[in-house]
Order: structure tokens, then sequence, then C-alpha cells
């Protein structure tokens, strides 16, 4: 069973933030140093307090049209602003799935990211001969134990589908965004095009990377972080710069902000 719960950023983000100022005060000669930490310390808090709200209110930003084409932390340069903030994405997940080890609680396990599409653009010369172009963004789907990793390998859809036709407990969500080319439309006269699609609330985090806490050995297929350049290149995304800038960070709303 896939377990999704949102990294706690002030924990992580704030407590690596803290360890640099402490390390600060021990070195010497630093005191603008300590003083810009506990000041990142602060806005860090102060962002992912913000994001907490939004998300207890269903006050995400809905990336769609040409955010979905063209990520907005991306085209604009704003990581920083768009750091842990809450997102709504409309799409469909592809099959394959990387692991990231991982630990939680003491017990081993991975987390499981897959690349999500959020926009497909058909080409319109030569279109039988030519694949689709789909634009996607790395997501954290959420944490698996060891032993149940196989269950989850295969690949499928992670996500209940939106609903195409109403029902005495769901209502319709009709897709026909020629912008994006999302489609799910029973009765677009075109089926070859159309979609299963799924959509979610996560918040923007940066990459990982590889660190000496946390390093990656490609070679022996070991992974112990989020190295978003390593992941565009594995998955052959093919929008790979805003890709690499930024991947999202699922959020099940019920679920307490715990996990390291």
């Amino acid at each position: 069973m896939l377990q999704t719960t949102l990294s706690n950023p002030i924990r992580i983000k704030a407590g690596r933030k803290a360890l640099l100022t402490l390390l600060g005060v021990f070195t010497g000669g630093c005191a603008y140093d300590c003083w810009w930490n506990i000041n990142e310390c602060r806005r860090v808090a102060r962002r992912a307090e913000l994001a907490a709200q939004k998300i207890e209110n269903d006050d995400a930003e809905v990336i769609d049209n040409e955010n979905a084409l063209h990520y907005p932390w991306y085209r604009d340069g704003t990581l920083a602003d768009w750091e842990y903030r809450p997102v709504k994405l409309r799409g469909y997940f592809k099959d394959e799935r990387f692991f990231i080890k991982r630990e939680r609680d003491g017990q081993e396990g991975y987390l499981v990211l897959a690349p999500f599409v959020t926009a497909v653009k058909r080409p319109v010369i030569f279109p039988a001969g030519n694949s689709p172009r789909e634009h996607s963004v790395l997501v954290s789907l959420g944490w698996v134990p060891k032993d149940q990793k196989s269950s989850i390998e295969m690949g499928g859809e992670p996500l209940p589908l939106l609903p195409t036709e109403s029902t005495e407990d769901t209502k319709a969500v009709i897709v026909n965004n020629r912008i994006t080319g999302l489609v799910n439309d029973p009765e677009y006269y075109r089926p070859d095009d159309l979609l299963s699609l799924t959509e979610f609330v996560g918040v923007v985090q940066r990459d990982e990377g590889t660190t000496i806490l946390r390093p990656n050995w490609p070679n022996q297929g070991l992974f112990n972080s989020i190295d978003l350049d390593y992941l565009v290149r594995f998955f052959r995304i093919f929008n790979g710069d805003s890709a690499r800038s930024a991947y999202i960070e699922r959020v099940v709303k019920e679920l307490s902000l715990i996990h390291i």
C-alpha cells in the first residue's frame, strides 16, 4: 500500500538551515551568515505554514493551459516564490516508476517517483509518423515499505481517474483543452486522442541532488536522494530543462505532515 504524506518543509529545510547557522557560530567570523540563516529559517517556516493553510482550505493554484506547457517557476525564473506552494495538476502518469531509498519511522522503504504528463502536443505535419510530445513534471507519489515494493513496480494508474459519466455519487469531469491537448470527452470526434485523466494536489519542491549524507550510485542502481537531472535522462523527458527545475510532492490532506 502506497503511503502518501507531505514531507514537513519546516522540519527538513529549516532544520538544515539551523545546522548551517550552528556551524557558522563555531567556525567564527560569520555574524552575517548567522543572521542570514536565521532569517532564512523564518522565511521557510512562514512559507510552509502558509502552504499548510492553503492545503487545508483547498486553495491550491491550478496549473493549466500555458502554465501546463511551460511551468511558471521555470519560465519566469521564480522557483523561490513557488517553493512549498500548493498546486493542482491535471494529466496522466506514465507507467514507469523510480524508487529512492528512504527510511520512515525506522522502517526501510522507498519514495516512489513517476513522470506526470500535463500537456501533449501532437504533430500537425505527418502525424502518423511522429509521436506526440509529452510535457511532464516528476512527482513524488509517496512512500512504500520495502517488502511491498513489487506490488507497484509494474505501473498502473496510482490515483482515481476523472469520471466521464455522472452517477448518483459523482459528477462527470469532461476535459477538452486545445492548449494542453488533454482530452477525455467520450464524444470527441478523434477517439485515438482520448486520454484517461486524473488530477491531484501537491507542493513544488526543489531538487534534492546528491549529497554526502544521501549519495547516489547509479552504476549499482542505488539511489538515496532525488536527483532531477538523472531522472530526466532516465525517463527521457521531452521538456528536460523545465523538468529539472523542480518536482511535485503529492499531498493527502487527511494525513499528518510527517516524513523525513
